[in-house]
């Protein structure tokens, strides 16, 4: 993983003048500071530059993009499959590594909510449809529903609602923070703390 975590060890390691392989299943190196570096004011941004920048200068460091390890095994070795780009070329590779010491950096994956229907096209996870507007100006909708139970749910919200979009936020707890509350009624989104109305939303088509 090349997120924050992954880069930080890759460059430690290189650093200390290890032989270095970076897999990122990804085409892009960065994981979640592809969005956090440009939306939230360039600092995180420019680390990833700058990090990324000094490990592609290390003769001992490989940076692997579109490359997903699948498999750890016993003793050191990993299984990845790369995706290779471009035509005249296999359209994977598979790669068995054998390494003295592996740094598992994979990040995380929203746990999605289950309901009645979740499995209907247009439904998605939050932190998903809010990459897709962060990284790749690519709408989800024009009318969405994001429900959540933690703070990330307003992060995502308010990504949405900045693209132009209209947006409904179900926050399931009881007393979400006053902060958070305020700030998403300020950016004008319409919000609900009854996970039980998320049938009722969705029912009346609010989703689209």
């Amino acid at each position: 993983g090349s997120g924050p975590a992954g880069l930080s060890a890759a460059l430690e390691a290189g650093e200390a003048g290890l032989d270095v392989i970076l897999a990122e299943q990804d085409f892009e190196l960065g994981g979640d500071l592809l969005t956090d570096g440009r939306a939230q004011g360039h600092a995180a941004e420019w680390w990833r530059v700058e990090t990324l920048g000094a490990l592609r200068a290390m003769p001992n460091v490989a940076l692997a993009s579109r490359t997903m390890v699948f498999g750890l095994m016993d003793h050191g070795v990993a299984a990845a499959v790369e995706r290779v780009p471009g035509e005249g070329a296999p359209r994977e590779r598979l790669h068995v590594i054998r390494a003295r010491r592996i740094v598992v950096a994979a990040g995380a994956i929203e746990r999605p909510l289950a309901f009645g229907d979740n499995d209907r096209p247009g439904v998605v996870g939050a932190d998903a449809a809010r990459v897709h507007v962060e990284r790749f100006a690519a709408a989800p909708g024009r009318r969405v529903v994001v429900a959540g139970t933690n703070d990330s749910a307003y992060r995502a919200a308010g990504a949405l609602k900045d693209d132009g979009l209209e947006v409904t936020l179900l926050d399931s707890r009881g007393d979400p923070p006053p902060e958070r509350l305020e700030a998403a009624r300020e950016r004008g989104i319409e919000q609900l703390h009854d996970l039980a109305d998320l049938g009722g939303v969705l029912g009346e088509g609010l989703w689209s």
